[in-house]
């Protein structure tokens, strides 16, 4: 009985050790996060390898997925995420607002969006978007009152791509937002620098200046948190500008634009494996879905007969918008194709300068986005009264209108040739095409096209189907 009553006590005591020691493990990974994710991604994996249990597995993706992310290993992220079993909770919130901060819908990772946060999060991203900024706040209200201690570590890059969502000439009128968002995460080192952003705003540079020294800033060059360098650059960039420190400012936005580019340039490979993940998943649940379901044919026959019928009827009240599709498709076709006007040039100096904008044309470099009249100029070893009379002549346009169907063109070609563009967000194809903001792409879409880019693009998904 006593060496019953021993072991029951050794046992008992090994448990509560085992415990203790997974504790501190994830206590030092989450502290680690933010400044050493590397580090914070080897604990997790130290976790994930010895502790099976389901609360311990949840616990260290959760932490493993966030470092992959912060470090900018996409790739390596995404077959983690598509790898795990179905998340929980808080791992089904974070790994949506990843997707969405890459620019992917969510609902092409999870076929039903259930909770109630990543809902409001979409909702609030479209409403900003659509510079909605009243209904904006009262979305945040609600999402700040559901914001809670279990669920604020997985809505963090959600609140984070909202702050980078707010256009610069909004930041003052979403100032009380701002704050309370800031006030949920008080010791992190990205809501920190927001804070300091806004502070620059107000032109409160002192203040500012003082929060910015408690930033070391060897050990911001030194952390592998890709994405928190990049900010810490770019609140320099806003600090050094107001103080007009031209020496510095350029010094830290050269090294904000190769983190830029960095970052970008994995989101695009991102992007293309994740949706070539999605297609070998969805083929595979397709095929199942086609072989468990043969004993309910007929009732699958039927509800295609439905669907034939609905979309003859959508058809038939969309036969405008169709005969604008299939005219601009023609027109597609022929986007090589020169005219030839009179103008007052001479006839040598003409010709150079047209096989200098054939040249242009191909290189791409219209998207530049702060590409100008006098840029194209110097680029093209001519004079703003040459190439603009040049362009009215031969292109029927003036500058902007020109620059605009190039832009707007390239990304047809893009929608047409490579089909993983449709699923993009609007605000990354008006990136991908130069274009400053997404209303503003969506505008010059419609004046180009005759129509809006989600009906453009739909169209061109039925006729392909």
């Amino acid at each position: 009985m006593k060496w019953f009553a021993f072991f029951l006590f050794f046992f008992s005591w090994n448990v509560a050790q085992v415990q203790s020691d997974k504790n501190l493990l994830l206590k030092k990974a989450n502290e680690e996060l933010q400044y050493n994710p590397d580090k914070s991604q080897e604990t997790a994996t130290y976790i994930l390898n010895n502790f099976p249990d389901k609360l311990s597995q949840s616990e260290a993706q959760f932490i493993f997925v966030k470092s992959l992310y912060y470090q900018n290993q996409l790739l390596r992220m995404f077959e983690q995420m598509t790898n795990s079993a179905l998340p929980d909770d808080n791992n089904y919130i974070l790994f949506s607002s990843i997707i969405s901060s890459l620019g992917i819908k969510p609902e092409y990772y999870f076929e039903n969006i259930k909770n109630s946060e990543i809902q409001y999060f979409e909702d609030l991203q479209t409403l900003t978007e659509a510079r909605k900024y009243n209904d904006a706040k009262k979305i945040i209200r609600q999402l700040i009152s559901a914001t809670t201690i279990k669920n604020t570590p997985a809505l963090r890059e959600y609140w984070v791509s909202f702050l980078d969502a707010i256009p610069e000439d909004q930041i003052i009128f979403f100032k009380p937002e701002i704050l309370k968002i800031v006030a949920l995460y008080p010791k992190d080192k990205e809501f920190i620098l927001e804070s300091i952003g806004l502070l620059i705003k107000e032109n409160k540079l002192s203040d500012a200046d003082n929060l910015l020294k408690n930033f070391v800033s060897d050990s911001i060059k030194a952390t592998t948190n890709v994405r928190l360098k990049r900010r810490y650059f770019d609140t320099l960039i806003k600090f050094d500008f107001s103080k007009g420190e031209k020496g510095d400012y350029i010094k830290n936005k050269e090294n904000r634009n190769n983190l830029d580019a960095e970052i970008d340039e994995e989101i695009i490979k991102a992007r293309s494996n994740w949706f070539a993940l999605m297609e070998k998943n969805n083929q595979h649940k397709t095929e199942n879905t086609i072989y468990k379901s043969r004993w309910v044919l007929a009732g699958i026959v039927l509800g295609l007969l439905s669907v034939i019928i609905i979309f003859v009827i959508r058809l038939l009240q969309q036969k405008s918008q169709y005969k604008q599709f299939e005219a601009f498709q023609k027109k597609i076709a022929s986007f090589s194709e020169k005219k030839t006007v009179a103008n007052t040039i001479s006839e040598k100096a003409e010709n150079v300068l047209l096989n200098k904008l054939d040249k242009f044309e191909i290189s791409n470099d219209f998207l530049n986005p702060d590409l100008s009249l006098q840029m194209l100029a110097k680029k093209l070893d001519t004079n703003t009264k040459y190439l603009s009379e040049t362009i009215n002549n031969h292109k029927q346009k003036n500058f902007n209108a020109y620059i605009n169907e190039l832009r707007i063109n390239y990304i047809l070609i893009k929608l047409q040739n490579e089909p993983v563009y449709r699923n993009y967000k609007i605000k990354y194809l008006a990136e991908e095409s130069g274009i400053s903001s997404h209303s503003l792409f969506a505008s010059i879409f419609k004046t180009v096209t005759g129509m809006s880019p989600m009906i453009y693009i739909k169209f061109l998904n039925e006729k392909e189907a």
